[in-house]
């Protein structure tokens, strides 16, 4: 019975991560877009003002006067659709591989401290969820930034999700098509959601006693931290990432937009040679400004939920 009620409790935990983890998700991923939309652009050398070093104020300003408010949500139905169910993965898995590893460390190491096992299961669990998922985020990805990139023949409108994923396949097929940009996703994945779960699992505890517990302030600046230390530790993957998934984008879009062929090594030597080590580590400022931002509203609103879902359990028994 006691293990019938353990496997039982284990059960719903795991739903409420997916379900909070869900939502905490798509709301991040609205507060992000515009930033977001800025970074690609930049990322991609479709900065629209003529120069491929424009400044983040410069291409916002530049996409502002061409397309106003609705071109910096451009591309936001894929992150949209996409991160619900990539958080949902995310926090999933996260928390059952965390729970899981601090057992068994403590099981097979008994002399370890609690607070170094708390923490190395938070890493554990995040390379696991941040693997996991790429299952969602490459194709949701791929798509996203070919409609930040390319506007419609005479039109300031992007193309549409379906037609986007249909010409991605038809010309370039299932791998070099929706799939681009997966290996470095993944090597940037693994190592980011390992440092963006541990740094927020030790951050937490601190800032709670710091500022109390009640509140959305330790939740909500424990995620911005951990958002921008994980994205500044990955960044130069990140950019390779966005210039394969640039590639293969119709004309128009970019100067620079289509030179994203290639592996990992060889888009970063590409890029490295012709523009410079710096390169890598364009857009930064955007990207740890949208990292701040999503990440900190993520576990601000995944926390409140948690919250309420254990509120309510409480009173229902």
């Amino acid at each position: 019975h006691a293990q019938a009620r353990s496997h039982h409790a284990h059960t719903i935990s795991a739903r409420t991560d997916f379900a909070c983890g869900f939502l905490s998700g798509c709301t991040a991923s609205l507060a992000g877009q515009p930033i977001d939309t800025v970074r690609v652009r930049i990322q991609a050398g479709a900065s629209g003002t003529g120069t491929a070093s424009a400044s983040p104020v410069a291409v916002a300003r530049s996409l502002w006067a061409a397309e106003g408010a609705a071109g910096f949500l451009r591309g936001t139905a894929p992150p949209l659709l996409a991160t619900g169910p990539r958080n949902a993965i995310g926090f999933a898995v996260q928390a059952e591989v965390a729970r899981r590893c601090q057992s068994r460390l403590l099981e097979w190491r008994p002399g370890t401290a609690p607070e170094t096992a708390r923490l190395t299961a938070a890493c554990a669990g995040g390379v696991c969820a941040g693997l996991a998922q790429c299952l969602v985020i490459v194709p949701a990805d791929r798509i996203k930034v070919q409609q930040q990139i390319n506007s419609r023949a005479g039109t300031s409108s992007s193309e549409p999700v379906l037609e986007c994923a249909a010409r991605l396949l038809r010309s370039h097929g299932l791998v070099g098509g929706l799939l681009a940009g997966g290996t470095a996703t993944a090597m940037r994945q693994a190592p980011s959601a390992a440092i963006y779960f541990g740094a927020y699992h030790a951050l937490l505890p601190r800032l709670r006693e710091r500022l109390g517990r009640g509140g959305s302030a330790a939740p909500l600046l424990s995620g911005g931290f951990a958002g921008v230390v994980a994205y500044t530790a990955t960044y130069p993957l990140d950019v390779v990432k966005t210039r394969q998934q640039s590639s293969c984008a119709p004309p128009g879009c970019g100067p620079l937009a289509g030179r994203g062929a290639g592996s990992v090594a060889e888009v970063a030597r590409g890029l490295t040679a012709e523009f410079g080590p710096a390169w890598l580590y364009r857009g930064m400022g955007p990207t740890l400004l949208r990292a701040f931002v999503i990440n900190a509203v993520n576990f601000a609103v995944f926390e409140r939920l948690q919250e309420a879902v254990a509120r309510r359990r409480g009173m229902a028994s």
